[in-house]
């Protein structure tokens, strides 16, 4: 994997627009006036990192190889693109970490789940929250505000996935897609009905969410860096669901669709809108 710059763009352009509000001081670089957050989002698009890294992981890529470049006098797309590829080859160059992603779902505990190994992520369920997680949990929940979320996560599946990837950011990135991708599926299966809804508060349409604090632990269950991730628009309301009645056909038609992606070429692209699916039903 290599950056370069995308066809049909000039990137001259927007290198002299950045040249003219910069001050360089020996190796000390700044830039005057708003234009700077402007110029970098249109230089961002401007280069192609490919796939395999997370947008949010290769435009920070960018502006870290785009300000290496800049403590050169002249600034050049070929000073850039080299520098951005170098910040790539230190990025890969990165030891995989270990990480485990711990949330919830509401789906009444009567149920019986499988393992799952989605898109390189193992998912875990688990009736109660497994005993090495517990202080870490719960020392996040005393944290957050309590507009965010209920402390009572009584006939909740927990959710453990766990993934080995370069940053933390990437492992959760990667773990919410694979469980929104699972979850979208389930989705896909059991939802009634649309909804209309004139003002108030709008109630989701999926039948199965996501809690509403998402915490990333190590092996040995401890807090990573204490960070949590946290659905803003929670609905905290929603009815838990019974899936012991379908069950069966549930998790056959599971089955089926993920036959299905892995064996269609445009497989990717259609588990990618069955997330933003369930997502956007949310």
């Amino acid at each position: 994997m290599t950056a370069k710059w995308k066809n049909g763009f000039n990137p001259e352009v927007i290198l002299e627009k950045l040249a003219a509000i910069r001050t360089l001081d020996g190796e000390k670089v700044s830039f005057s006036g708003f234009e700077y957050s402007e110029y970098i989002q249109v230089l961002k698009s401007m280069i192609d990192i490919g796939e395999e890294i997370s947008s949010e992981i290769a435009h920070g890529l960018i502006v870290k190889g785009f300000h290496e470049a800049t403590k050169k006098q002249e600034l050049t797309k070929n000073n850039v693109i080299t520098a951005v590829k170098k910040a790539v080859r230190e990025h890969l160059g990165k030891p995989n970490e270990a990480y485990w992603l711990l949330t919830t779902l509401n789906i009444n505990v009567i149920n019986e789940l499988p393992r799952y190994s989605v898109n390189g992520c193992s998912l875990c369920f688990y009736k109660h929250l497994p005993k090495k997680y517990r202080k870490a949990r719960s020392s996040a929940l005393s944290e957050v505000s309590s507009w965010l979320i209920d402390k009572d996560e009584s006939f909740s599946y927990y959710v453990v996935a766990h993934v080995s990837d370069k940053t933390e950011h990437e492992a959760v990135e990667k773990m919410l897609d694979a469980i929104d991708l699972l979850r979208g599926i389930w989705n896909l299966h059991i939802n009634k009905s649309m909804v209309l809804s004139f003002g108030g508060r709008k109630k989701p349409i999926n039948q199965i969410t996501l809690g509403a604090l998402h915490t990333l632990h190590d092996k040995n269950g401890a807090k990573v860096n204490d960070i949590y991730w946290y659905e803003p628009d929670h609905y905290k309301n929603h009815s838990k669901v019974d899936l012991s009645k379908n069950s069966y056909e549930t998790l056959e038609f599971t089955k089926s669709v993920r036959k299905a992606l892995r064996k269609n070429s445009y497989g990717k692209d259609v588990g990618s809108a069955i997330i933003r699916y369930t997502r956007a039903l949310d």
